[in-house]
């Protein structure tokens, strides 16, 4: 490894710290694998990463230079590009972009400010008009980005409008930017990251060369692979509480319902039990809709946390008529704990996803 080291620096006064480099306003210090080793403080502001386009002429302010048409006229229309697709095809205006490095994220985006047919699309492939980094439709107009690592040197920018009969799209600030980054390197496995999000000016924490937290210019913070569950009950005639004792209530499908899902698959349908991957704060909601109850009927449903009762709730109606039980606690998990609903009773439950539901989630 090659070490820097300065004995003189133009333009430093007399009686200035010989071992500082100042780097004078304006002027570019430029370094390709860098390692700064022992405690480095910086001073003032620091900017990682870069803005420069790597898509030429990407502002159309006066003419099509750089892009090629594939079953479409292109033109320059109020200082956009103006897409018209051949009768009964998709219309293509693409770049091919060289240089790329493979692993490294960037992020693509355009603004499309007319979509008369409502099929303007973003394609990033390897190969011209291909779509196989990036396939986006019915873009609609508005500014739009994606993120996407390289797979290959050289990819392809194509601006698309859907096949039809020749519905007039205009397209402009195509942009493709390398994605900023601070990366902590581990001596195994995938290195750790804080980087742009899907956006230039959305924010990521990054493991295992995925975001788990997200943070959009409105501040908005989601963490998409949060463990999460919401399981329903699909049995045909409905679930019925035993006369005496009491049984794991058989939520069994995190699938059928619009809310129905299992992020990172920790609730299990065959015993009807969600297990905490990780030690934490979880919230968990119980919705059981009974059918027609009888006078004095009644009913007992329990969250249990390792098979010992946590919490219940006990129905009993003084007439006859329907009536639903509901349990919402957050409970405290460590690693391998386990939570479950059981019922008792002598009432009659609904079989339909939407009246039998078990979810939850980890709060932190």
């Amino acid at each position: 490894m090659s070490k820097l080291t300065v004995t003189t620096i133009a333009g430093v006064t007399s009686g200035a710290d010989a071992n500082k480099v100042k780097i004078e306003s304006g002027h570019t210090l430029e370094s390709e694998n860098v390692t700064v080793s022992g405690t480095s403080t910086f001073e003032k502001s620091i900017s990682v990463g870069t803005t420069t386009n790597l898509i030429s002429n990407g502002d159309f302010t006066t003419n099509t230079t750089g892009w090629t048409a594939t079953g479409s006229a292109i033109a320059i229309s109020s200082g956009a590009l103006q897409i018209t697709p051949n009768s009964g095809v998709n219309g293509f205006a693409n770049q091919q972009v060289d240089n790329l490095v493979i692993g490294r994220s960037y992020i693509a985006s355009v603004v499309v400010t007319q979509d008369a047919g409502a099929l303007s699309r973003l394609y990033i492939g390897t190969s011209a008009n291909g779509n196989q980094t990036v396939n986006s439709v019915n873009l609609g107009t508005g500014t739009h980005s994606f993120t996407f690592v390289a797979t290959a040197t050289t990819h392809h920018f194509a601006l698309v409008v859907g096949g039809g009969t020749g519905q007039v799209t205009k397209f402009d600030a195509a942009r493709l930017t390398e994605a900023s980054k601070i990366s902590f390197p581990a001596i195994t496995g995938t290195a750790p990251e804080i980087k742009q999000g899907t956006t230039v000016n959305d924010f990521a924490i990054a493991t295992n060369s995925l975001n788990r937290v997200n943070v959009d210019v409105s501040g908005r913070v989601t963490m998409p692979a949060q463990p999460s569950f919401s399981a329903s009950y699909t049995g045909t005639n409905g679930f019925a509480d035993p006369i005496s004792g009491e049984v794991n209530v058989p939520f069994n499908t995190t699938s059928v319902h619009p809310n129905n899902h299992n992020i990172g698959n920790h609730y299990n349908t065959s015993n009807f039990r969600f297990t905490a991957p990780v030690a934490g704060s979880y919230v968990f909601l119980v919705h059981m809709g009974h059918l027609y109850m009888a006078a004095n009927e009644h009913a007992v449903g329990e969250i249990r946390k390792n098979g010992t009762r946590f919490a219940y709730n006990y129905i009993q109606p003084t007439a006859n008529g329907y009536d639903c039980l509901n349990l919402a606690f957050i409970i405290n998990l460590a690693v391998n704990d386990y939570v479950n609903v059981t019922m008792g009773g002598t009432g009659q439950y609904y079989k339909g996803p939407s009246e039998m539901a078990f979810a939850g989630h980890l709060l932190g």
